[in-house]
């Protein structure tokens, strides 16, 4: 072999050799890091009270996906499943999600008054942690740093005295839920000490956490003030409570206002204007002052109870049925001769999970509806199915599951929401994708009305018996059920 020849040998050999460290160098890049925390005015910290928001700041974190192109706003929005934050080994709600932060609550029962750990885990690219002290949040007040630094000088005690006045200079004074003849409304206002005039805030509307839909815009600030309105709405309130989340950001300001600002601020107020947060809450119920009471969840709970038990009982009845028809009209795929055989029907029926066992099976055999004793395909009996039940009892339930979730500002439960659509998809699907093989394989054309069904659910990510009964059960137990899946499992 020539020294030519092995060139390609060497290449080779090399790549293959550097393939691990490139792919775990990859990895490695990819992996979360927290650089450092932050309190929810964006400053450094080390220490929080429970139930206290902080930020973390660092990289590779969970960005939230751009919704589809024509996506329903209300359904596509990001649970922050692969996202997982933990403090002293507590799951923390995730307010927030970027790629370069993570904004958490803590979780109200870690044991205040020593230093815990706080870990992020991101599913496929690992995990990163750091430390914080919790404190008691009946004790929990700001103090200043003590440090003996000559007069006048901007020593520790200054500088946080001169950042505690430009944060209190930024405040939202007014947060309320106002009734008007056009529906509910929230109005907001607010001052901004010091900001000039076309700088812009960020408000967001939230409920229970979930910005409510178009609850986002940015306002500008005049005569640093600032106000916007919310509303009004015509859709009923949800109890409970609202907050109203506040955000500027220097440097998300137009390229002119901070040429000719930051002229006029010194290094430690640009840090402080480089990122406000502020928050601000309020209650909706019917108690005194229009507080939410503990009467208003329970009847608000019940409510999304009986709805969701009457819709898991009609849904699963629709599957059944679905179930029962294909069973039936299926026998015409086993035609032989003047009849079927029966031996592999059964088998089939087995295999498909149309029937528990033998005797279920002979029913079919014996009892045919939509298939013929002579193993034909009866199109008229099965249209007349799919006309008279399914396609009205699926429109039915698709409709009063839509107007239940949509006649609030905002959903009671995103999740349940989409799960209850992925359910109806489940069999809205399975019908169109069965009743198209039926039909081909008996040489006749699918009827428009299948593939013509007038509702659009959410599209669920598989269509098996196991994932609808699962999420048909995680349903229920979701809004409070899981005594029915109990009994029903019993």
């Amino acid at each position: 072999m020539t020294f030519a020849q092995t060139l390609p040998f060497c290449g080779l050999a090399a790549a293959l050799c550097l393939a691990p460290s490139a792919a775990w160098a990859q990895r490695r890049d990819r992996r979360p890091v927290i650089q450092r925390v932050t309190d929810g005015n964006n400053q450094p910290t080390t220490r929080a009270p429970q139930g206290g928001v902080i930020n973390l700041v660092g990289r590779n974190f969970h960005k939230c996906p751009k919704p589809p192109e024509g996506a329903d706003p209300k359904k596509a929005v990001c649970t922050h499943d692969e996202l997982k934050v933990t403090v002293a080994g507590q799951k923390a709600f995730v307010v927030a999600s970027s790629f370069d932060y993570v904004t958490i609550i803590i979780p109200n029962s870690v044991r205040p008054n020593k230093r815990v750990r706080v870990e992020v885990s991101i599913a496929r690219q690992g995990s990163a942690s750091t430390t914080i002290e919790v404190v008691d949040y009946k004790k929990w007040k700001v103090g200043k740093v003590e440090a003996g630094t000559e007069s006048g000088a901007l020593g520790p005690t200054n500088r946080q005295d001169e950042e505690t006045r430009l944060l209190q200079s930024f405040q939202v004074l007014r947060f309320e839920q106002v009734p008007t003849n056009a529906g509910n409304t929230f109005v907001v206002e607010g001052i901004a000490k010091g900001v000039p005039d076309k700088a812009t805030v960020q408000v967001e509307l939230r409920y229970d956490g979930r910005t409510v839909p178009n609850g986002m815009r940015h306002i500008a600030v005049v005569g640093e003030k600032f106000k916007t309105t919310f509303g009004p709405y015509s859709k009923k309130l949800l109890y409970g409570n609202y907050s109203l989340e506040l955000l500027f950001e220097l440097g998300k300001q137009s390229k002119r206002l901070q040429r000719r600002w930051k002229k006029r601020l010194s290094d430690s107020q640009i840090e402080v204007y480089s990122r406000i947060q502020r928050r601000k809450y309020t209650s909706v119920g019917t108690g005194p002052g229009g507080v939410c009471t503990k009467e208003d969840r329970q009847r608000q709970a019940s409510k999304v109870k009986s709805h969701y038990l009457v819709f898991c009982k009609e849904v699963l009845s629709l599957r059944d049925e679905l179930y029962r028809a294909v069973a039936d009209a299926g026998r015409s795929f086993f035609r032989e001769g003047r009849g079927i055989n029966e031996a592999n029907y059964k088998r089939w029926l087995k295999q498909m999970g149309f029937v528990k066992d033998d005797a279920e099976a002979q029913q079919l055999v014996d009892n045919p509806k939509y298939g013929k004793a002579s193993g034909y395909f009866n199109a008229r009996a099965y249209l007349a199915f799919a006309e008279g039940t399914l396609i009205p009892g699926l429109t039915k339930l698709h409709k009063r599951h839509r107007d239940f979730n949509d006649q609030y500002i905002a959903p009671i439960d995103e999740k349940a929401d989409t799960i209850g659509d992925w359910l109806i998809s489940i069999i809205l699907l399975r019908f169109q994708e069965w009743s198209k093989e039926l039909y081909s394989r008996a040489g006749l054309e699918v009827p428009d009305v299948i593939g013509q069904v007038p509702i659009s659910p959410v599209p669920a990510p598989k269509l098996s018996r196991k994932f609808f009964d699962a999420k048909r059960r995680e349903l229920l137990r979701r809004v409070g059920l899981g005594a029915e899946v109990d009994r029903e499992t019993k």
